[in-house]
């Protein structure tokens, strides 16, 4: 299954990757979580999570098992049909704003990794607990992707780039996976002009889902109230967790005290309150 995505297929010759029961796994941020961008729901049984677990060296996995008709705490955004004329009168409106001043266009990892850096940093100026990082590991990233299942798309304002979109693109769908724009020219609408073209190129056009990610567990943000605007819906579904024994023993440990963590100074709990977040979204399906 997951080894005909191009995605998996970049990812196996690029990065580590741990495949048990057809499924391939790939590390982020010391977790365990799908290889795949396309949302699928997965059945892990205890002895593959473990062989898992011990082969990656990861201290969680997650993932998700089944998917919701109902609201639930936790869901992905998703968008199979758009159409500028379906937008809200208010949002083609933004539209067309945008495209008085903006320009999209694709461009390749080599351009951006030369001149996307400025843009990129800057945008870190609106985000809390998150810093850039350096210029040299920016340009590394960018051109890692060369030859491999991404486009970039940039917006440009008077010819400064104004923010830019990382896609992977699958054979049936397009995950966004970077989003950027720097804050000083937010006025101009960019992201009206971004959302506008990927989405008429690959579902107008190529016929294709695109998906704008899962919620974020703990930073404020309003990315997936924003594309609802333009088609996308959130499919909402479960969140499964599943710890090492010494992490699993602390979290349970720990959970009570999650009311006091949330008082303190996120800068000294970061990481620990991230955890007793998705901990508290995982167990409202308990």
């Amino acid at each position: 299954m997951d080894q005909t995505d191009p995605y998996v297929r970049w990812l196996g010759k690029n990065k580590n990757v741990y495949e048990i029961g057809g499924i391939v796994w790939t590390l982020y941020h010391g977790a365990l979580v799908p290889a795949s961008a396309k949302p699928q729901p997965i059945r892990l049984d205890p002895k593959e999570a473990d062989e898992l677990l011990r082969k990656s060296g990861a201290a969680f996995i997650r993932y998700f098992s089944k998917t919701f008709d109902e609201p639930t705490e936790f869901w992905y955004t998703a968008c199979k049909d758009y159409s500028y004329e379906s937008c809200s009168s208010e949002t083609k409106r933004q539209i067309r704003r945008a495209y008085e001043t903006c320009s999209v266009q694709r461009v390749d990892p080599g351009w951006l990794a030369a001149n996307g850096y400025d843009c990129y940093a800057a945008a870190f100026a609106r985000y809390q607990h998150a810093r850039p990082i350096s210029k040299e590991s920016f340009k590394n990233l960018c051109l890692e992707a060369t030859g491999g299942p991404f486009d970039y798309w940039a917006a440009f304002v008077k010819g400064q780039l104004a923010g830019f979109q990382k896609c992977i693109v699958g054979d049936d769908y397009v995950a966004g996976v970077v989003l950027k724009v720097h804050p000083d020219l937010l006025r101009f609408r960019p992201v009206y002009a971004l959302a506008d073209t990927v989405l008429k190129t690959y579902v107008g056009e190529q016929n294709k889902v695109v998906i704008a990610g899962f919620r974020s567990v703990v930073h404020k943000t309003n990315l997936h109230d924003f594309v609802l605007r333009f088609g996308y819906q959130k499919l909402y579904c479960d969140l499964c967790l599943i710890y090492r024994p010494s992490l699993r023993a602390a979290i349970n440990m720990l959970y009570p005290l999650k009311p006091l963590m949330d008082r303190i100074p996120a800068d000294l709990t970061w990481k620990l309150r991230v955890l007793l977040a998705q901990e508290k979204i995982k167990r409202s399906f308990m």
